[in-house]
């Protein structure tokens, strides 16, 4: 078979251009010093290049972040015959490779593509990163250029063998998934210091996105999550069904969360199983939660695309007030969601075994919270006996309100002299307005003509 040899030039590597971009598909090739390319009848030219002349093409804003560092090498074949074209090429740089091969037919839309890391330095590469050598495999083949079509296929695979970020091993990692026309198969799995567990998506993605997620959570080390001090892991499982239009503006979300489990060295507490109910309409947003005898009721105006916004724009105005250090309460309250938030419960649910883990002991708590550009931020609490060590007291209650051009807090820790060997009664005023804070406190613990503790 006759073979051309040719030295190219920068310039006429131009030439070639086009050639690579039926192969990468909206990848552009920029100027590159390749040393030679064989030509056959077939057009298959094979490149072999040093990178370290290349000059990069990608815009300042990503140069900030990205760098292609000296001493990187390609070596590469492409192939094209009729509608198939092929390609193999290995990158190299420092101790690291990437081996990358692909096939797309462009008549039966096939294609496939595997690539294969090897201790590759992607820390030379993104800047400023705590990144380390990156070892792992990534494939992916089906059929059909229009992937929710009735016809298309995909099945795809990422398996994370080595790699780490700053602190969290990200080893371990493995996600296979498929598409068949508009119906989606996700299974993923973790096994590493930081986390272990497993799960699966189930998904149709039609004119309406609905998916069934099951999730099991066997170790997630939330020392090396957080960085706290103590040696703490969490599990559980969760199950659930979620639903969405495709425009995001009417969402559901309902299930479950069992077998909660917080575990240290030298104790573990099992928190109560929660149930949830979330709803997200233009009009509306709703979540409902129930754990043990505790419910959480939370409504507000709008959706949460509109929730987000107030949100947003409720920090903006707050950060330029802290920053002229004046706080304009009624200019804040034109800028509240609209929205309620009511919690009660006793002593068996997911936050007094929290609290409990803690060593506080809390009989009952009841939670009210209204928010809203006329009325301003007003609620209530209310604690039943709470105990911690050697401290009992009966009772507490707390309020805020919104009065004129003030937000005010008060609060009322009492102890009753014929339950409590400790009784006293303390009191907090405090109220923000302007470029002032107010705060007024008050203790009283009576006693009667023989030293005995009275009413206060």
């Amino acid at each position: 078979m006759p073979k051309a040899i040719c030295a190219i030039s920068l310039c006429n590597v131009l030439r070639w251009e086009w050639l690579v971009w039926r192969v990468l598909q909206q990848m552009v090739l920029c100027a590159m010093p390749w040393t030679s390319i064989v030509v056959e009848p077939s057009i298959s030219p094979s490149i072999h290049s040093p990178l370290s002349a290349f000059v990069p093409c990608y815009p300042p804003d990503l140069a900030q972040t990205f760098h292609l560092p000296d001493g990187l090498s390609a070596l590469g074949h492409l192939q094209f015959n009729g509608a198939d074209y092929r390609t193999n090429a290995t990158f190299q740089h420092a101790q690291g490779q990437i081996s990358a091969r692909a096939y797309v037919n462009t008549d039966t839309e096939r294609y496939d593509a595997e690539v294969n890391v090897r201790n590759f330095p992607l820390h030379h590469f993104i800047k400023e990163q705590p990144l380390t050598p990156f070892t792992g495999s990534f494939g992916v083949h089906g059929q059909g250029f229009t992937p929710l079509a009735v016809r298309s296929n995909l099945q795809a695979t990422a398996d994370i063998r080595s790699f780490r970020y700053d602190r969290y091993p990200l080893d371990g990692i493995r996600l296979k998934g498929s598409l068949r026309g508009t119906h989606a198969l996700v299974d993923f799995s973790a096994n590493n210091p930081l986390i272990e567990g497993r799960g699966s998506i189930d998904a149709q993605l039609h004119r309406r996105y609905a998916a069934t997620v099951d999730v099991q959570l066997d170790k997630l080390d939330l020392h090396r999550l957080t960085g706290m001090a103590d040696t703490l892991t969490f599990g559980g499982s969760f199950k659930g069904n979620l639903e969405a239009t495709s425009d995001m503006k009417h969402l559901m979300a309902k299930g479950s969360m069992r077998h909660l489990r917080l575990i240290a060295p030298e104790r573990a507490i099992l928190a109560r199983d929660i149930d949830f109910n979330f709803r997200s309409q233009p009009d509306t947003t709703t979540l409902q939660a129930y754990s043990g005898d505790m419910l959480l009721d939370f409504s507000a105006r709008g959706g949460l695309e509109q929730i987000g916004k107030k949100g947003a724009e409720l920090a903006k105005v707050a950060q330029a007030q802290l920053k002229h250090q004046h706080i304009d309460q009624i200019a804040l309250r034109k800028h509240l969601p609209n929205m309620s938030l009511h919690m009660v419960g006793a002593h068996n649910n997911i936050i007094s075994n929290l609290l409990r883990y803690l060593q506080y002991e809390v009989t009952s708590f009841k939670i009210h919270l209204d928010a809203n550009a006329r009325e301003g931020l007003n609620g209530s609490l209310a604690v039943g006996k709470l105990k911690h060590g050697a401290l009992v007291i009966d009772t507490i209650h707390g309020k805020l309100e919104h009065v004129d051009d003030r937000l005010q807090f008060s609060a009322m820790v009492h102890n009753d002299k014929r339950k409590n060997p400790n009784p006293f009664t303390a009191t907090l005023r405090s109220g923000l307005f302007g470029a002032w804070c107010e705060s007024r406190s008050s203790f009283r613990r009576c006693y009667q003509q023989d030293r005995t503790p009275d009413w206060c």
